[in-house]
């Protein structure tokens, strides 16, 4: 009867694992399992085989490819192929294919059991640094302000405007009559206040224009003459490039100086345009919004318009997924079976594609999973006929002696 006990032991495991992949059929990240069965003999020879029924070697994990489905979270991630996301706990690394995740009070980027993200910072120049794991956390820090130290601008000016006498008419920014055309440029101080830098045109004589710049209001001492041949092109100064010094400021942050590019400038007879092209500087900016974009690069949205990287998921990848340790909570751990893991960038050394607002559902499949139910229920149903035989069979032979 040993035999039979042995087969509905075997059953029952076979039902247990196939009750525990329908369970979590819904779970995301889940890996199915299956059983592994031997065959056991007490003896065994070549004429004679003592038989003693069947075991449970193990269960095995099918670390296939589970269906990839949009959360509506900006903060889940699902992978497209292998890898595991890497997670911290109190000093433990952990391995799991469930990307739900959100931000914490300290703003450390965690999964659902608390467990912290774990990626590639960046570093100085703003690049990310792969030589290191840290647990990725959105930094609240304020971006700082970058002064402006060259703009440039498309420009014509009207061949038909009258000219005006600038020794008996001064320029009075809030007269137009004092000026023939005008333009703006913003600029940024070094603590990323922004300002007006004003160029006026103003035509002097037939095919001369004094140019005169001022910054919010206060006029520099700089000023360039420019004049243009019979076809409308510059010929003095040659490339209508200048260096200006811009003027003190009282909030203490500091203007740099300004090289201005009006090459290409031109005097035609219509109507004058003056059109921004390059400006660098930025204002400072505050942090209004953070996302994941593809590859699992975390980016930051600023007040001042401008997106900054914060950081990388990494992939871990394993010689042998097979050998890794369930650990519950969606989550493994590595062994000395599975291997050393490899912490690489999204795509690259065999890691698979981070897809941002995507989550892997679990690889069970419902229909199989019923049936190995089915197939579990009737190994169990075999395995306690035949022992109901032999307990027969064993009461027949007792009442027989």
């Amino acid at each position: 009867m040993s035999i039979s006990i042995t087969g509905m032991n075997a059953a029952r495991s076979q039902l247990d694992i196939a009750s525990q992949n329908l369970t979590n059929s819904e779970t995301n990240g889940y890996k199915s399992f299956r059983a592994i069965l031997g065959d056991v003999y007490a003896q065994a020879g070549t004429t004679s085989v003592d038989m003693s029924g069947v075991t449970l070697l193990g269960t095995q994990q099918a670390f296939s490819q589970g269906q990839l489905t949009q959360s509506g979270n900006a903060f889940d991630l699902g992978i497209d192929g292998k890898g595991f996301f890497v997670l911290g706990n109190d000093g433990e690394q952990l391995f799991s294919r469930a990307g739900l995740f959100n931000q914490d009070k300290e703003h450390y980027l965690v999964n659902p059991s608390g467990y912290r993200l774990r990626g590639f910072g960046v570093n100085n120049q703003g690049a990310v640094d792969t030589s290191k794991l840290v647990d990725l956390q959105v930094s609240q820090a304020n971006r700082p302000g970058k002064a402006t130290t060259k703009a440039s601008a498309t420009i014509n000016l009207n061949a038909s405007e009258p000219v005006i006498n600038r020794t008996t008419v001064a320029l009075n920014p809030s007269d137009p009559r004092t000026f023939s055309w005008y333009g703006a440029l913003n600029i940024f101080d070094s603590l990323g206040e922004q300002h007006t830098l004003g160029s006026y045109f103003t035509k002097t004589e037939t095919s001369q224009w004094l140019l005169e710049f001022q910054v919010d209001g206060q006029s520099l001492k700089q000023t360039e003459n420019l004049t243009f041949n019979s076809s409308g092109l510059l010929t003095t100064p040659a490339d209508a490039q200048f260096s200006l010094t811009p003027p003190e400021l009282p909030s203490g942050a500091v203007l740099q100086p300004l090289a201005m590019d009006f090459s290409g400038i031109t005097q035609f007879a219509i109507d004058s345009s003056f059109r921004p092209q390059v400006v660098d500087g930025q204002m400072a900016g505050s942090l209004n919004q953070v996302s994941f974009a593809e590859n699992g690069f975390l980016q930051g949205s600023y007040s001042n318009g401008e997106q900054y990287l914060l950081g990388q998921v990494a992939l871990a990848t394993f010689p042998n997924d097979n050998g890794l340790v369930v650990n519950g909570n969606n989550t493994w751990m590595s062994s000395m079976v599975s291997g050393t893991p490899l912490f690489s960038p999204s795509g690259l050394n065999g890691a698979g594609l981070i897809r941002a607002g995507f989550v892997e559902q679990s690889n069970v499949d419902l229909a199989s999973g019923l049936s190995d139910v089915i197939l579990a229920q009737r190994n169990f149903q075999v395995s306690a006929k035949a022992f109901q035989a032999e307990d027969l069979l064993s009461q027949t032979l007792i009442n027989l002696t």
